[in-house]
This record gives C-alpha cells, sequence and structure tokens, in this order.
C-alpha cells in the first residue's frame, strides 16, 4: 500500500514538474513577445513625435511664408490703386506686377470674404493635411506601450511564484512520508497560483 502510495506520488510530482516547466516557457515566450511588442510601440512613438515637430516646423514656415507674401501684396496693390485714384497708372503698374508676384505665394483659400488672411486656418489645414500622410500621434503608442511593460512587470512575477514550486517540488520528490505530501501540496498550491496569476496576466 505505501509503495503504490509512493509511485502515485511521484507520478503526480513528475506531472507537476512537467507542467511547471511549460508554464515557465510559456511565460518566458509571453514576455520576450509582449515587452518586443513594447519596445516597437516606443520607437512608434517616438517616430511620431518628431514627425510632428517635423510638421509644426514646416506649417509654420509655410504660413509664416504665405503671410509675408499677403503683405506685400495688400501694400502693393494699396499703392497700385492709390497711383491710379492719382491719374498715375504707369507708376501703379509697376506695383501691379509686383502685388501680382506676391500672390503666387498667397493661398487664395485662406484669405476671407473680408480680405483678411486668416493665419490659424492655414496653420491647421497644414497640419491636417501632414496627419493624413504622417502618424504624428504618439500618445496610443506611448500608452501601449506602458500597457506591454506593465504586462511584462506583472508576468515576471507570476513566473517568480511558479519558479517558486520548483524546490517545494523536488523536495517532494526526494523526501517519502509526511514530508513528501507536505511538500508535494504546497508545491502543487504554488504552482496552482502561479498558474493563475500567469492567465490573469497575460495580457
Amino acid at each position: 500500500m505505501e509503495d503504490r502510495q509512493a509511485d502515485r506520488w511521484s507520478v503526480g510530482i513528475a506531472i507537476m514538474l512537467a507542467l511547471l516547466g511549460l508554464l515557465g516557457a510559456m511565460t518566458a515566450w509571453r514576455i520576450g513577445i509582449v515587452s518586443s511588442d513594447s519596445d516597437d510601440a516606443t520607437g512608434d512613438g517616438l517616430a511620431a513625435v518628431r514627425a510632428a515637430n517635423e510638421a509644426e516646423v514646416e506649417s509654420f514656415a509655410a504660413v509664416a511664408q504665405a503671410n509675408d507674401a499677403w503683405l506685400d501684396y495688400e501694400r502693393n496693390r494699396q499703392r497700385a490703386e492709390a497711383l491710379e485714384t492719382a491719374g498715375m497708372p504707369e507708376q501703379a503698374s509697376n506695383y501691379w506686377k509686383q502685388a501680382v508676384a506676391h500672390w503666387e505665394l498667397v493661398r487664395p483659400d485662406f484669405v476671407g470674404s473680408d480680405h483678411v488672411y486668416s493665419r490659424e486656418s492655414h496653420l491647421a489645414a497644414s497640419l491636417r493635411d501632414a496627419s493624413a500622410t504622417n502618424d504624428l500621434s504618439a500618445g496610443p503608442h506611448f500608452d501601449a506601450a506602458e500597457h506591454g511593460y506593465d504586462v511584462v512587470s506583472r508576468l515576471a512575477i507570476a513566473g517568480i511564484v511558479t519558479g517558486a514550486a520548483l524546490p517545494l517540488l523536488t523536495a517532494a520528490e526526494i523526501l517519502r512520508g509526511r514530508g513528501r505530501a507536505f511538500f508535494g501540496v504546497t508545491g502543487a498550491a504554488v504552482l496552482v497560483l502561479g498558474a493563475v496569476l500567469t492567465g490573469v496576466w497575460w495580457s
């Protein structure tokens, strides 16, 4: 009877040790996958930050250029109109030519009916166009990376708990009698706890 019971313990402990090894391997694999994905998400977030900064610089530069062109256009247009009113069409013609040259750099879709150039609308549209062709949103990437790193930390804790079953099951494998039962049951409980934590913190 004792031999049969010892055999059952041996088989049970061997199965638990095999499960422990399998669970440990799965946990390590999952940690590697999530950690790699989190690193990729961090890289994507940094790339989005750089792209957003570049888009802002380019947009502000485009708006500044268009605004300067608009001011030059308005200056020359007003002078031309004043010269025409004063009966000096030849001088006015020169200013009209300059006004037309500056108008080529103006975005007329941002000039309102009140003949005022809207820098804010131009800037918003420029950034909107940039976001349509580039990833400028770093927040979602950093959020995904942070979540992934949290998962890695929790799985590491679960792995430590699971690993704590190894010495207990090893002792149960070596010992006999009550010592084997105590360490076997305790090791099994720790293994189950590690498995539950791994499952809960898997993603």
